[in-house]
């Protein structure tokens, strides 16, 4: 077998060529009809490790990651806000970037942040990854910015009020 998708069930990931197979592996059931292909995949790995060691076999509901649509609408407020909305850095009040304004917002919904020591001295403080969040996480995020935008009167076309995807979460 090739890492990546099967011909016989495709969008189904499975392991790599036999002789490189990981002790570990994660199937996805994508829709109901599925269930039994990858199932029957699931089954057939578990027998491979069982030959040899117990197995563990665990089933869990995945969390949607955020949309494009999320995404989208997420860049375009924060180019939005970049462009109405001097900042505080370095003690100075300056324009910076939609990549500054996602740190930023992305640290207030989290309520922490994680420091790093810089290479050449100081501190780097790391940002949250957009890519990672799930429907839910994004949503919130989305709700932070308008929030944010409403208490500043921060102009943002009436497109950006989108307010279905708690339903989906």
């Amino acid at each position: 077998m090739q890492h990546g998708s099967d011909r016989r069930w495709p969008g189904v990931v499975i392991g790599m060529s036999a002789c490189a197979r990981p002790a570990r592996q994660r199937f996805v059931i994508s829709s109901v009809g599925r269930v039994r292909d990858v199932m029957r995949l699931a089954y057939l790995f578990a027998m491979e490790l069982a030959a040899n060691d117990a197995v563990e076999v665990v089933i869990s509901p995945v969390k949607s990651r955020r949309t494009l649509e999320q995404n989208r609408l997420m860049w375009s407020m924060l180019g939005d806000i970049a462009k109405q909305v001097p900042w505080s850095v370095d003690g100075v009040l300056q324009y910076i970037d939609a990549e500054d304004w996602k740190d930023i917002f992305t640290a207030a919904l989290r309520q922490e942040m994680r420091v790093a020591q810089g290479i050449n001295g100081g501190v780097v403080l790391l940002g949250r990854r957009t890519r990672r969040m799930t429907i839910a996480e994004m949503s919130g995020l989305i709700e932070l910015m308008n929030s944010f935008c409403a208490e500043r009167g921060i102009r943002l076309p009436e497109r950006r009020f989108i307010e279905h995807w708690s339903e989906a979460a």
